[in-house]
């Protein structure tokens, strides 16, 4: 997070194409360097939550949706 200019515990938003959200910055050894993970999150109905953040893209894996294919772009609040 620090080539963001970001620091651990930092207030920050997370911004896809259709809107944006307030975060905590968290930085984690488990999660690539280039890859937001969110957690934990609200799903259903949450009105504000990271469903926000994505688009309903159907997968071809079946009747569910890509979440982990939404472009975020991670600054400072």
């Amino acid at each position: 997070m620090s080539d963001l200019g970001v620091e651990d515990g930092e207030q920050v938003w997370v911004q896809s194409k259709l809107d944006r959200i307030e975060a905590v910055a968290k930085a984690s050894k488990m999660t690539r360097s280039d890859t937001a993970e969110m957690a934990p999150c609200q799903w259903q109905d949450d009105q504000g939550g990271i469903n926000r953040l994505r688009e309903a893209i159907p997968t071809d894996m079946g009747p569910t949706v890509a979440f982990n294919e939404t472009r975020v772009f991670i600054n400072k609040k």
